[in-house]
């Protein structure tokens, strides 16, 4: 009887069948291909296709053994299922992907929900904290609070992940999940966490592809770390170094590319003409119609294009390290590039922050694996680490970056006598400072006003009362006072108001950011949380008077202040809702927007966004399209009105406050360092 049922249990198992319903209610997935792949080995392999229509999609076939798969559309994984018998439902919207309706399917989402939530709570800590810096709460407290709550938290997450793979160690779920786990990792560690998973499995387990390669090179590498074994020999000839994302591009050989027919703007001027690019650099511009003659391996006809130097961004927050679930460098580098950013400099406030040597180093390690375009940062200043800034090497590191308002843990800097040591050393060593000029005082005086109004988390719409035109004036002021004091060079971010820009000149600059220059307080009517940021947009008299300043050269440089977040984050008023948006992929189609509306010349947008930021920060041999120069090049077209749509974003939160507005320009080409990225 035992011999018979085990012949029958093979024969079903090798004739078993998959049916999969699916339905959406994501508008931008109808007419796309989805793709079912399963794990084999290490890689995802197809297995079946199919279109989404009319949001129902279905797969159906067979299967010769259960096994871990997952949704594909393109080449971006859209959820994990398993691949067994029976009636598979699966749910996609805005909201929530699940999958349903047999044993390990629904055992596996049980487990993600509980996960999840989890997370959720991890990521809700980082809110209070900054609530709580804003409700002027006593910090020692708050912080020893916080951090009990995310060591509970961390073993909550610890037990819940080891039961579940534990209890699964001898199906698909157990290697599944610990696969997901450790895959992120750079490279396989022997973690306690693994130590302890190990000690407990089966030989199933131990004897699954993934988890048996991993396991034996974590020990390897254990080891290696630990002088019980040598480091393998080098090559006998010299190895390239992996190459970083923008480099994968790059030619099997050097070299030569014609831009031909375009209208080149560069230093003030538009003309009909030609680039060439030889390697990553500029080797000859040519005015007029007719292209030079001679071999080129690639040509670009630009016809209807205006060529510009490649945008360098000097404010943005990739969130990398710490905070990688709204953004990292990878997924928002690559959005830059879809903008024709070529160039970005990264603002120090993330996990840890960059407030110390050995931290910024670590960021610089991240951007070399995983930027797909240049990049350099931001120092940040507190109220004692001005020793640190002689230790850091001016030709890479951008400048100093002071939050005199509002910010992040001890990245505050509120002392008077710590003022004074980071403008007076930040002078002496010639680091421009980058300052976040808002009043705190000022900003917690008006919320609790409007908390007692009305209630605990006044609507969106206060925002720019609450940091109010005073709190920017005052601590500008401030900070101006300052820098003419000390003689630092201060560049002013993401200015808000007209009366601030009273204060520029005599060796202070400021920044223009996109959001400020686009929307006013009455758009928070229709776009809500979204348009929330520090600080706040304000009136249409303010945006009117940064306009004008962008064409009258008061304002020296426009940024994005790129600051993304999941939209469940966005959710909320005044008191809880994140404040930032995503916004490099767009920043340059929409300030062409603003030269076609007559606010200013493409000539100005170019030496805005291109050339100031190169000549302010330093940037050697960028910024300009000259002989010599690197080639990072924007190739843009103006177009007919189009939509942005959730679909084309590239920010890793997935939502852009522009999604549903038209734009007029596209960027068509961007070469970054001479590789088209």
């Amino acid at each position: 009887l035992f011999y018979l049922l085990a012949i029958a249990i093979s024969l079903v198992s090798c004739g078993s069948t998959y049916n999969i319903q699916g339905s959406s209610n994501v508008s931008t997935l109808d007419g796309r291909m989805l793709y079912l792949k399963v794990l084999d080995e290490h890689d995802f392999k197809n297995l079946d296709s199919c279109d989404v229509v009319h949001g129902q999609f279905h797969f159906s076939g067979q299967f010769d053994s259960v096994r871990i798969a997952s949704i594909f559309m393109d080449d971006e994984s859209v959820l994990p299922l398993v691949l067994e018998s029976g009636e598979i439902s699966i749910l996609i919207n805005n909201t929530q992907q699940t999958v349903s309706g047999t044993p390990l399917n629904d055992e596996l989402f049980r487990f993600f929900n509980k996960w999840n939530q989890l997370r959720n709570e991890q990521s809700e800590l980082v809110h209070r904290h900054d609530q709580a810096i804003m409700d002027g709460s006593d910090m020692n407290r708050v912080i020893a609070e916080l951090n009990a709550e995310a060591m509970r938290l961390s073993a909550l997450e610890d037990s819940l992940v080891t039961s579940f793979v534990t209890e699964n160690f001898d199906n698909v779920l157990g290697p599944g999940v610990f696969m997901m786990l450790t895959q992120g990792n750079i490279y396989p560690q022997l973690t306690p966490w693994i130590e302890d998973i190990m000690s407990k499995a089966t030989q199933k387990f131990k004897n699954d592809a993934y988890v048996r390669d991993y396991y034996q090179k974590a020990r390897e590498n254990e080891e290696i770390m630990n002088g019980m074994r040598e480091m393998p020999p080098p090559a006998p000839h010299p190895v390239t170094p992996p190459p970083t994302p923008h480099q994968l591009g790059a030619p099997a050989r050097q070299l030569k590319t014609l831009i031909k027919y375009g209208r080149i703007v560069n230093e003030g001027r538009a003309f009909q003409g030609s680039v060439v690019v030889e390697n990553d650099r500029i080797s000859a511009i040519f005015e007029g119609q007719e292209p030079p003659s001679g071999h080129f391996d690639r040509v670009v006809d630009a016809s209807g294009c205006f060529v510009l130097p490649g945008v360098i961004d000097t404010h943005v927050h990739f969130r990398e390290p710490g905070l990688t679930e709204k953004a990292d460098i990878e997924s928002e580098s690559r959005a830059a590039a879809y903008g024709g950013v070529t160039s970005y400099i990264d603002m120090p406030n993330t996990v840890p922050q960059t407030t110390t040597v050995e931290t910024l180093e670590e960021k610089f390690r991240l951007a070399q694996e995983k930027s797909h375009v240049n990049y350099s940062f931001f120092f940040g200043a507190t109220n004692d680490n001005f020793g640190d800034f002689q230790r850091l090497d001016r030709r890479r590191v951008a400048g100093i970056k002071l939050f005199m308002g509002s910010s992040t843990g001890n990245m505050l800097v509120d002392g008077e006598k710590s003022l004074e040591k980071v403008f007076q050393t930040a002078a002496e060593l010639d680091f421009p400072v980058v300052a976040h000029c808002e009043d705190t005082t000022i900003i917690n005086r008006n919320m609790e006003v409007f908390k007692s109004i009305y209630g605990d988390d006044p609507d969106v719409r206060f925002h720019p009362l609450i940091r109010s035109e005073e709190a920017c004036l005052a601590s500008s002021s401030l900070a101006v006072g300052l820098a003419r004091r000390f003689g630092t060079r201060l560049h002013i971010a993401h200015l808000s108001t007209a009366r601030e820009l009273e204060l520029l000149g005599d060796g202070v600059t400021g920044e223009a950011c996109v959001a400020h220059l686009l929307f006013t307080q009455d758009d928070f009517i229709t776009k809500g949380t979204r348009i929330k940021c520090n600080p706040a947009i304000k009136t249409a008299d303010d945006r009117a008077a940064l306009r004008a300043a962008l064409a009258d050269g008061r304002i020296a440089t426009v940024a994005t202040d790129h600051a993304p977040h999941l939209l469940s984050q966005k959710e909320g008023g005044c008191a809880r809702a994140a404040s930032g948006m995503p916004m490099v992929q767009f920043s340059l189609p929409a300030m062409l927007g603003l030269a076609d509306e007559g606010v200013l010349s493409v000539e100005r947008v170019v030496e805005l966004m291109c050339h100031a930021p190169a000549r302010l920060f330093n940037i050697a041999e960028r910024g300009y399209l000259r002989p010599n120069f690197k080639a990072d090049i924007a190739i843009v077209r103006r177009v007919e009105p189009w939509k942005v749509t959730r679909d084309i974003i590239q920010s890793k939160c997935g939502w852009s406050p522009l999604e549903g507005d038209s734009l007029r320009w596209r960027v068509e080409t961007t070469i970054c360092t001479g590789h088209f990225v």
